[in-house]
């Protein structure tokens, strides 16, 4: 396991991810789960995901947003120098957020 971690860490080091651009929502919008900060946002397809999520064991339709490398927003104090995004599920976090649109505070 350590090693999967270690191999996906440096992976989304090394690696830039195309960042598409699904419409943006309001914060208030946000019913699924915290605001996240993501690196970087792109669809399941992308080969980068596919590969977090084949070694994280789960399923995903291929034209699902997600969120590489994300961490929790505290929205008293929002700082985010990437993508704020809501997402379905953070179950798998830091790695990938799945499930997310954009929004603004």
């Amino acid at each position: 396991m350590q090693l999967k971690l270690v191999f996906i860490t440096a992976t989304l080091g090394a690696l830039a991810v195309a960042t598409p651009s699904p419409r943006g929502e309001p914060a208030s919008a946000c019913n699924t789960g915290g605001i996240v900060c993501c690196n970087s946002i792109t669809t399941a397809s992308n080969p980068l995901a596919q590969t977090i999520i084949m070694l994280l064991g789960i399923t995903v339709d291929p034209s699902v947003f997600v969120g590489l490398t994300c961490s929790p927003v505290d929205i008293a104090a929002p700082t985010c120098a990437a993508n704020l995004v809501c997402c379905d599920n953070n179950t798998y976090d830091p790695l990938i957020s799945i499930g997310c649109v954009p929004v603004s505070l």
